[in-house]
């Protein structure tokens, strides 16, 4: 359940309602978008809520200047879900263009859409007890029109700005956050307020910047935290919260991540910088580096060195470090530069890590991956070497290339697979994984189907859904752009027990100019691995109405892994392989009423009919022998 506070008509969500708590107020403001212009938002905002020191009092939405970027809320509600952490937020002063006309601008004229950060920040900061950090990621508009509304206020609850921007001490400050608005970042340097100013960009080591390895930070996060970076990297229209428990995150994206914001936000949470092994640096708490065993290990690769600033009339800052007269505000200085940027995209991965230390329980029933044995139907004339089995041979680096139904230019694509998974299983989603190169040949949209009769040989067209009846449609999807092995899965509404599913393909991305293709590295089934095994009604236990069900089909020859005529074997014939594995499993589930609970003639039966598999056994060996 949600709890909702409107300000100033912009509405301010709240989760129900567990409190962080942390031992540091922060108010944070950042362009945090999705679609995203930059994913580093989304790393930052992940360090934020994995250091439960801070007490976030406030999220507000710093509005990009491109109007295609809407504000991050998915992102956001996303990590409050995994950290069950509340927290308030509201959208920013309109970004498209500058607010500030002077530095003592208000911004009280904007449209009343865009007053809800400004309220959120003077709201958090009247209502706290205590002094509170605000951590600034992006334009300073909000704080500096929420100062120059309330300026006493902010002098007194205010603790400390830490202030993502500009292009450290000397000259001009034309950096894309302060270029956002500008007069709103002087005015924060002349307002007297305690700063401690993270350039991203300078000379001498006042700068931020560094790369971090993207694929190894996001790998480090737990099941949940890489599905928050895929939403991210893919663009995701879907349900936020739902996409975090979908199976199988995509492979994290590999190359390097532009990050600034690391150093401000562990310094602003009082930790330290402790070296854990050879190349595995750590943030963390001089209590919790005590507890670790690490206080002797403590390193230092930046400092914040005093500082005076004063705004010159051309915009430029005129800075002097170390002032005799004593200051309030700190500037960033990296103090070992051989060692800061791999000491950060350490400590970067091992925030993300502890994100989510601990994975949610886990659902009733394990998923797991399956690929088929088969692909008995395809569309078109495949490429030598590129044949339809190569979507399912295990290996990501081989690839299918199949051809359209017509073959002849048009469009939009009509290509078909059909996956033989060699016995009846109970599929719950498939997973596409895209081939290790740059262009978007994968297909887009798509149709996922089965047979009735689960069996594909009996039709004349393998993907006439919308005229044979025995071919049911499960559930259309359409896929992104997918490149360099990149990879969706696409759940189905329901758990289907089947040999057969086939997948149409509506339209792809290769566009020409001969044919149309579509292109796939890998096609896997997700399977739900909780089902029983022995259990051949699907009532979710073993018991005697299973061994009714061999019993009845005792020594026929059925369809091949068809539980209800009792072959879990899969061999096509019910014998002593299909009561080995009913019996192996007796008693194994929920009884789901009196009539399924063993009793001394099931025990019996089932005796009767392991001896009658070892006669047969036996009568077999001897007609082999003869």
């Amino acid at each position: 359940m949600k709890n909702v506070v409107v300000l100033g008509f912009i509405i301010v969500m709240f989760y129900e309602p567990v409190q962080a708590a942390g031992s540091v107020p922060i108010i944070y403001t950042a362009d945090l978008a999705h679609p995203h212009g930059d994913p580093d938002d989304h790393f930052d905002v992940a360090c934020l809520f994995a250091m439960r020191e801070f007490d976030i009092r406030g999220f507000v939405f710093d509005r990009r200047p491109y109007a295609s970027q809407l504000p991050g809320e998915a992102p956001l509600q996303q990590l409050m879900h995994i950290t069950e952490i509340s927290v308030p937020y509201a959208n920013g002063l309109p970004g498209l263009e500058p607010c500030f006309e002077s530095r003592t601008d208000t911004c009280s004229d904007e449209s009343a859409e865009y007053q809800g950060g400004v309220e959120l920040i003077i709201q958090q900061l009247r209502a706290s007890a205590e002094q509170v950090d605000v951590m600034v990621v992006g334009s300073c508009r909000d704080l500096a029109a929420a100062y120059n509304r309330e300026p006493e206020l902010l002098s007194e609850k205010v603790n400390a700005i830490y202030l993502d921007a500009g292009r450290g001490p000397g000259g001009e400050q034309d950096e894309h956050n302060v270029d956002m608005d500008p007069l709103a970042y002087e005015r924060l340097f002349e307002s007297g307020l305690p700063i401690y100013w993270l350039p991203c960009w300078g000379t001498d080591g006042y700068q931020t910047y560094y790369v971090a390895d993207q694929q190894s930070v996001v790998g480090a996060g737990s099941h949940r935290v890489q599905k928050y970076f895929e939403y991210c990297f893919t663009r995701s229209t879907a349900d936020p919260i739902e996409f975090l428990s979908s199976p199988d995150p995509a492979p994290p994206y590999p190359g390097g991540r532009r990050m600034w914001c690391t150093p401000g936000l562990i310094a602003a949470a009082g930790r330290k910088i402790y070296q854990r092994d050879d190349n595995d640096y750590v943030a963390l708490s001089p209590e919790e580096a005590a507890i670790a065993g690490l206080t002797e290990d403590e390193i230092s690769v930046f400092e914040f060195v005093p500082m005076q600033a004063e705004v010159n009339s051309d915009g430029s800052l005129a800075v002097t470090l170390n002032p005799s007269g004593g200051t309030n505000s700190y500037v960033f200085h990296v103090t070992d530069s051989s060692l800061y940027q791999q000491v950060m995209s350490s400590c970067l991965k091992n925030l993300v890590a502890e994100l989510e230390a601990s994975e949610p329980e886990p659902p009733p029933h394990d998923i797991q991956l399956v690929s088929p044995v088969a692909v008995p139907y395809s569309s078109g004339a495949p490429y030598e070497d590129y044949y339809a089995e190569t979507a399912i041979d295990g290996d990501v680096d081989t690839f299918c290339v199949l051809f359209d139904d017509t073959d002849n230019g048009s469009t939009p694509t009509t290509g078909h697979m059909v996956f033989d998974l060699g016995e009846v299983l109970s599929v719950g989603g498939v997973k596409l994984t895209s081939r290790e190169f740059y262009r978007d040949y994968n297909p887009k949209d798509i149709d996922i189907f089965y047979f009735a009769d689960d069996n594909p040989h009996n039709n004349t067209l393998i993907d006439d859904i919308e005229n044979d009846s025995d071919i049911v449609l499960i559930k259309s999807h359409s896929y992104p752009s997918l490149v360099n092995g990149a990879a969706e899965s696409l759940a189905f509404p329901s758990t289907l027990d089947r040999r057969y599913i086939g997948m149409r393909v509506n339209s792809s991305w290769e566009e020409g100019p001969t044919y149309w293709n579509f292109q796939i590295a890998e096609v896997e089934f997700f399977l739900d691995a909780g089902v029983l095994a022995g259990d051949l009604n699907g009532d979710g236990f073993v018991g005697g109405d299973d061994l009714d069900i061999v019993r009845s089909f005792w020594g026929q020859n059925v369809t091949a892994g068809n539980l209800l005529q009792g072959d879990p074997s899969n061999d096509g014939f019910v014998g002593g392989d299909d009561l080995d594995i009913v019996r192996a499993n007796w008693g194994q589930g929920t009884p789901p009423g009196p009539a399924s609970v063993p009793e001394p003639g099931a025990i019996l039966l089932m005796l009767w009919l392991a001896a009658t598999a070892l006669v047969l056994m036996s009568i077999r060996r001897k007609r082999i022998k003869a």
